[in-house]
């Protein structure tokens, strides 16, 4: 981790770390969709608590019961999208990191995150929205990382800079291949990515 240079490491224990997760919640077995629905009925106003987080994660992981350092892991999950002490996650945000953990393919996860975001379906993002989307990506991974233990106001930094970085990146590119410079598909994005988004974004490959 770092705040001056602008960058963020996930070292093999935080790599570690998150495939632990997954062995110990079997999150993986759970299809996306599923996750979205459940977690969807607890919506209240594009909100989603600290209490109906808890009940959700224990209703959708096939491990029963979850063990102390499983539960502490996924509450720093929950901490990391948290909006300003309020307990409470903003559902789309909060949804979209949480897909990685399901099961399916990393590109079927990724556009159904995306979809989440689309207010309008017109199937396209602007540079708001993927900044906020490519954002969770990053929220969820520092918080199963070495890097959580830095001050609250550094770690978001760290993140919202990461973000801010990839997403302009993604625009200066659909703007050489002279598309729109406001908005952007899924289809683009993947573009985008398999031209050479994977090096800048590689954390989207866990």
């Amino acid at each position: 981790c770092a705040e001056d240079g602008l960058y963020l490491v996930l070292s093999p224990a935080d790599v570690e770390a998150y495939n632990d997760l997954l062995t110990n919640t079997q999150l993986y077995l759970v299809e996306p969709f599923t996750i979205v629905n459940e977690f969807l009925v607890h919506e209240k106003q594009g909100t989603l608590s600290r209490a109906d987080f808890e009940k959700v994660v224990r209703e959708l992981c096939p491990v029963k019961p979850l063990s102390g350092k499983v539960q502490e892991a996924l509450t720093k999950i929950f901490d990391a999208f948290e909006i300003n002490d309020s307990n409470k996650v903003d559902m789309s945000s909060f949804l979209a990191g949480f897909l990685m953990l399901a099961s399916g393919s990393k590109s079927d996860k990724l556009l159904l995150a995306f979809r989440l975001f689309d207010d309008d379906t017109d199937g396209q993002l602007n540079r708001r929205q993927m900044w906020t989307f490519l954002r969770s990506y990053l929220t969820i991974l520092v918080a199963v990382s070495s890097c959580y233990d830095m001050p609250r106001a550094s770690l978001n930094f760290l993140i919202d800079s990461g973000a801010i970085d990839a997403c302009a990146s993604v625009f200066s590119a659909e703007r050489e291949q002279g598309g729109d410079e406001d908005k952007i598909s899924f289809q683009e994005f993947g573009a985008w990515y398999n031209r050479g988004g994977f090096e800048r974004v590689p954390w989207l490959e866990l």
